[in-house]
């Protein structure tokens, strides 16, 4: 069944509290976070520009909580190591509704309403490690993003390396950025 018009904001608001029973009932800690956990306090809902949901977990709860919601949830994952993926966290969506971003459909799935998990992982106590490793999550964040974009919108340098990233493939992007 698929829904003709939805509010997305209500749908994703269902998601999240279907993901936050999943975890209670799994005893999976969770936090809302970024413009999510400011908008719960300053607005008491949605920042209105936002338009989604963000939720972190620890590591070993994060991996757990994939493993279990992808067998008993009542809601789609989508992970970056699924075919079609093109995030470096998991996505929780609504199979019966589509939502349309700024993306090449021809590289990625087009999946529904969603939220977003992210992990949440220590960090190296050595400042120039932190450093080092946070520039290459970056720059495998940036090809990621620019491997998704449609051509139309880059000069030719850019439609070149976008076509070289795309050649490479996303994957190879995603699976170092998770290691």
């Amino acid at each position: 069944e698929i829904i003709a018009a939805v509010d997305s904001r209500a749908l994703m608001l269902d998601i999240t509290l279907d993901v936050a029973r999943f975890c209670d009932q799994n005893n999976l800690t969770y936090f809302l976070a970024y413009g999510s956990l400011i908008g719960a306090i300053r607005h008491q809902g949605f920042i209105p520009w936002d338009d989604d949901i963000d939720l972190l977990m620890p590591r070993p709860d994060y991996d757990r909580f994939v493993q279990l919601y992808r067998e008993q949830g009542r809601y789609s994952v989508l992970t970056p190591t699924d075919q079609g993926a093109v995030y470096e966290w998991v996505k929780i969506y609504d199979d019966r509704s589509v939502k349309v971003e700024e993306l090449d459909y021809s590289v990625c799935k087009l999946i529904g309403v969603n939220i977003d998990i992210f992990p949440l992982d220590g960090q190296p106590d050595d400042l120039d490690t932190f450093k080092r490793e946070t520039d290459e999550r970056m720059q495998l964040h940036h090809r990621i993003e620019i491997i998704t974009r449609p051509l139309n919108g880059f000069p030719l340098k850019g439609k070149v390396a976008t076509l070289v990233f795309r050649l490479i493939g996303v994957h190879h992007y995603l699976r170092k950025y998770i290691q």
